[in-house]
């Protein structure tokens, strides 16, 4: 699976705070390194989640697993209640941080 830099920054950060709910703002801030603003950032924030849930999805399909459980917290944030394994930089095809393995 190939993911952006910015799904794999988000998938980072939620598995770095595992099966806690982190806020939109830090989510946000995580990802673009700015301030949140509701007005502004929900929908780029709504669309980068979507776009990694379904990366998510398809990867375990092909390897026949599960995915990992992103849950979303109604107007407050989001919770991965699942553990990700992320490969080595050296395993990696690309420099970018573009890849991710589910355990």
């Amino acid at each position: 699976m190939q993911l952006t830099t910015l799904e794999y920054d988000l998938l980072e950060y939620l598995a770095s705070h595992s099966r806690k709910v982190c806020t939109r703002e830090e989510c946000f801030l995580a990802i673009w390194g700015q301030p949140y603003d509701h007005a502004t950032c929900e929908d780029a924030l709504n669309a980068c989640v979507a776009r990694l849930r379904r990366n998510l999805r398809a990867t375990a399909e092909q390897v026949g697993k599960d995915p990992p459980q992103l849950t979303t917290i109604k107007r407050i944030g989001f919770r991965l209640d699942s553990d990700v394994a992320f490969t080595a930089a050296e395993e990696r095809p690309s420099p970018l941080k573009e890849r991710a393995a589910m355990t």
